[in-house]
């Protein structure tokens, strides 16, 4: 998905989703976003050069956000609650501004 406003959305309780394998690049607002979402599983998805965030969540809590590739976003992450990415390398790459969550690294 490119060059939409943004590019997967998760809204309305959509719970307990794998989204992966997903390229969403260019948007001009979010690549990812979930509104009220929870215990989805976020594997695996390029997120690039987005012109808002990488991803946002809000009000979406006990999501599993796992090997994803944060790259060139204007921000990379986003959220209303606390968030745990997880990843074992350094492919995930969060600005040091938007850092009011933890990263895990396994």
């Amino acid at each position: 998905m490119a060059n939409n406003w943004t590019g997967i959305v998760l809204s309305s309780s959509s719970n307990y989703n794998i989204i992966s394998g997903n390229n969403a690049s260019s948007s001009s607002s979010y690549g990812m976003c979930l509104l009220s979402s929870s215990n989805n599983t976020i594997l695996e998805n390029n997120i690039i050069a987005n012109s808002g965030y990488g991803i946002s969540l809000w009000s979406s809590s006990d999501n599993v956000i796992f090997h994803n590739n944060f790259v060139n976003n204007t921000q990379q992450a986003r959220a209303s609650v606390f968030l745990r990415l997880l990843d074992e390398t350094t492919r995930l790459k969060v600005s040091v501004s938007v850092l009011r969550f933890a990263i895990y690294h396994n």
